[in-house]
């Protein structure tokens, strides 16, 4: 589930970092801005997947850390939860490093 309240449904052919690009650029969009590791952690997290080169996973357990422990609201502390889930079922699917 993620904030908008909706569920994603995808199959075998869905691409995992397009769908982690997208969960993150939803993400970023809808924060309210009021603290810094949802209005930037999101962006930041979004960043790492949207240029061809590989994630740093190093860097996006950080911010998704960050996010689940300082964000004032569930938007910012939940968002984290299917980038997750996507790291655990997906992780060579996302480009990894």
């Amino acid at each position: 589930m993620v904030g908008h309240g909706s569920i994603l449904a995808f199959d075998e052919t869905t691409d995992m970092r397009s769908l982690a690009q997208h969960l993150l650029r939803f993400g970023a969009h809808e924060s309210c801005g009021k603290c810094f590791p949802c209005r930037i952690g999101l962006q930041r997290a979004y960043e790492l997947f949207s240029d061809d080169e590989p994630v740093d996973r190093v860097a996006l357990e950080e911010l998704l850390e960050t996010l689940e422990l300082g964000s004032l609201c569930a938007h910012g502390s939940g968002m984290p939860a299917p980038i997750r889930s996507l790291l655990l079922h997906f992780p060579d699917e996302l480009g990894l490093r």
